[in-house]
């Protein structure tokens, strides 16, 4: 389990999804069920889950600086994550003056 790194609060903008390196040539794409899940509306993530989905294995298992928003917070993992197989739905819920996982 990843502690909780820097918590911000208030008026969130939209990510940056310029924030993770181009995949290599090389790698393939993981299978969507290894892909974290993100259903929920009004939710965000940086990088953003079109480009989550493209990574292969070994760079979903590396991602840097992963952050998860909506309109009320953004919590931001510093440093590396692993991110296969996560349900964000059911790990996060970011709700007005409460944040809980």
């Amino acid at each position: 389990m990843r502690t909780l790194i820097q918590l911000e609060v208030g008026m969130v903008s939209s990510p940056n999804t310029n924030t993770i390196r181009e995949s290599d040539s090389s790698s393939k794409p993981v299978t969507s069920e290894k892909c974290p899940q993100l259903k929920r509306p009004g939710y965000e993530t940086e990088p953003s889950m079109t480009i989550l989905a493209e990574l292969s294995l070994e760079e979903l298992e590396n991602v840097e600086n992963f952050a998860i928003q909506n309109n009320y917070a953004k919590i931001i993992f510093e440093g590396k994550s692993n991110l296969l197989t996560l349900d964000l739905d059911q790990i996060v819920n970011i709700q007005e003056k409460t944040v809980t996982n």
